[in-house]
């Protein structure tokens, strides 16, 4: 005869219980289990009858537990999550290459990724199966529980989950819904606003889907109706499907239609869209609490992460935000700024920069304990898109530039060379700093400011007018200086003095570094032009050294075929300025500024700012 431990873990007793009470619904639970609704009703009585009391009760058509019952789930927790953790534990014991990895994939999620890898996979380690279970999101959380799957591959974040304490995610890619649609007065618009989408019915996920309620919230958030829809699939390939084949709209991930043939849509006149606001959300594994130790699941997720890298997969929605070559404060400031608000707004980017920070621009990142940007020497490599901050001309940007695609550009200099196949976002203003239309964007997007990012945003404006004394000097500066400074909490009259000196010492910089520092290139007249701006606080630091800077010059402008290498020294105390000139045609230096050059030098009284007092009066004496 059985004895009443044995009547209460035989079969699936636990199983059956453990459900009901999740679902508190006979019906329910009868469907998740896969029997009938009076098989499981005597299953729960037969637990009843040997726990000698009733579990559940009802009040009205609610099913509630009793205060036995409350009882019977905590322990029933608690023993399934022994069961689970002694399974693990006897795993971790087991080999990295061999075993089962059961894979839990949400039905909406684009797999092709997850099966690329699955084949590299097995092509390394024959004897490891990796078995894919597409599964709605309840029954993913249910296989989690139940030690039926190993890892999940889901949207987060997930409301409906109250207790994560016995669960943990690892990201996969930051990804978001794109707007298919058949109206040709949006094909040309970077983003769309959910106001504008409801020209026609639209094609959707079910209603309990993730993605459709995630979509759901930002039309509610946006205060706009609701679509009409005209039909529900599981799958993205089947909505893109009909809406392709009916002329609906519908809003798919972002993922998935990288592997979509967007040209082959064009030319069917069906276009694909930003959303303004994105809807986004995370793709993550999730799995329970120290699964990832066990030696196969731990290797696999550490393949899973070289594979992504190789292939290149997670940069696909990501997009590098950058200044110029030789960046000065400002380009990597900008860079900083711009990349902290489009994130703010949804995107997914990072700041990066093109060479190594000057002295200045090092003193204003340690000054405001902020780290230094990754620096990167091409851009193709790890993405597709990209963000320029002030600057626009090719010749500055990063060297693969005109492999990218340019999505935004925020600038403060000439537009010359510059030119792109798709539209996109450019601002322009004729204001000393680049980090000056950075700071209205923020107020207009209404977005805060933190105090560290005022300062770095503050130092940059410092840098580029001179504390304001720049002939480049706007109100539209000052205000921006005053504004990033109560924020900061900055006296920026003492700070910027004492910035500006920082970038002065020349002595511990070798004749190649003080040409490379802040140096920028120009096509001028069809010449090849090159101008570098060194600050100091007394000409004679670079008098005493002006033969070896000139040879350096001259051996550089050899190296890449520049026309003419200028290097304006301007004394950031009285604002003048002395100018050494390589190459020809010189006599379109003297030209430009109406001075005569001696021993390749000229003084240039007044002149502090290459962007308004260089560039212009060369470029027309060039022309």
């Amino acid at each position: 005869m059985k004895t009443t431990q044995e009547n209460i873990f035989a079969s699936k007793t636990l199983s059956y219980f453990l459900q009901l009470s999740e679902t508190m619904n006979y019906t329910q639970a009868a469907q998740i289990l896969g029997i009938t609704q009076p098989a499981l009703t005597q299953q729960i009585k037969k637990l009843e009858k040997t726990m000698g009391t009733e579990l559940f009760y009802s009040v009205g058509k609610k099913l509630r537990l009793t205060d036995a019952g409350v009882i019977m789930l905590k322990t029933t927790r608690q023993i399934y999550d022994l069961l689970n953790d002694a399974n693990d534990q006897i795993q971790q014991a087991t080999s990295s290459t061999t075993g089962q990895i059961n894979l839990g994939i949400l039905a909406s999620v684009e797999t092709k990724v997850f099966e690329d890898f699955a084949l590299a996979l097995y092509q390394e380690n024959p004897d490891l199966e990796v078995n894919f279970h597409m599964l709605t999101r309840k029954e993913i959380w249910e296989s989690l529980e139940n030690n039926r799957i190993d890892l999940a591959i889901m949207y987060l974040p997930d409301e409906s989950i109250k207790n994560w304490k016995p669960y943990s995610s690892k990201k996969i890619i930051s990804d978001d819904l794109l707007f298919i649609h058949h109206n040709p007065s949006l094909a040309k618009r970077k983003r769309v606003h959910l106001k504008d989408v409801n020209d026609r019915p639209w094609v959707m996920y079910p209603q309990d889907y993730y993605l459709n309620q995630t979509l759901r919230e930002s039309f509610k958030n946006q205060m706009v109706d609701w679509p009409k829809v005209a039909a529900r699939y599981t799958m993205p390939e089947q909505i893109l499907k009909f809406a392709i084949n009916s002329h609906t709209n519908t809003a798919l991930p972002k993922s998935y239609m990288l592997n979509i043939d967007l040209k082959k849509l064009t030319d069917d006149d069906i276009w694909v869209t930003e959303l303004d606001p994105k809807v986004k959300f995370d793709l993550n594994f999730v799995y329970r609490n120290r699964k990832n130790e066990i030696p196969r699941i731990e290797r696999f997720l550490q393949k899973f992460d070289e594979f992504l890298a190789k292939e290149d997969y997670l940069a696909m929605s990501k997009e590098l935000v950058f200044g110029h070559q030789s960046p000065d404060t400002d380009a990597i400031v900008a860079a900083k700024a711009y990349s902290y608000l489009q994130n703010k707004l949804g995107y997914d980017t990072e700041a990066v920069a093109l060479g190594e920070p000057n002295s200045e621009t090092a003193f204003v990142l340690n000054y405001f304990d902020e780290p230094t940007p990754r620096i990167i020497k091409t851009a193709k490599n790890e993405v597709d898109s990209v963000m320029l901050v002030d600057h626009n001309e090719f010749q500055q940007s990063v060297s693969d530039i005109k492999d990218l695609t340019i999505t935004h550009v925020v600038d403060h200099h000439r537009i010359s060379n510059f030119q792109t196949d798709q539209p996109l976002y450019y601002r322009a203003e004729p204001v000393g700093c680049c980090s000056t239309i950075i700071v209205k964007m923020f107020d207009e997007n209404k977005v805060e400011i933190p105090a560290q990012l005022a300062g770095l945003m503050l130092s940059a404006i410092i840098s580029d007018t001179l504390l304001l004394k720049s002939p480049t000097t706007t109100e539209e500066d000052k205000i921006a200086v005053k504004t990033l400074a109560e924020i900061a909490d900055i006296d920026y009259e003492k700070y910027g003095i004492e910035m500006l000196k920082a970038g002065t010492n020349v002595s511990a910089k070798t004749d190649q570094e003080l040409i490379d520092s802040d140096a920028k290139s120009f096509t001028m007249g069809g010449k090849s032009v090159r101008i570098d701006q060194i600050n100091v606080v007394e000409f004679s630091e670079i008098d005493k050294r002006k033969n070896d800077i000139e040879n350096a010059m001259k051996a550089e402008a050899a190296d890449k075929g520049y026309d003419l290498f200028l290097v304006l020294i301007t004394n950031v105390l009285n604002s003048d300025s002395k100018m050494i000139v390589v190459g020809e045609p010189s006599s379109a230096v003297e030209k430009a500024f109406n001075s005569k050059l001696s021993d390749d030098t000229m003084s240039l009284p007044g002149v502090v700012s290459r962007k308004k007092q260089v560039v212009p009066p060369l470029t027309d004496a060039l022309s």
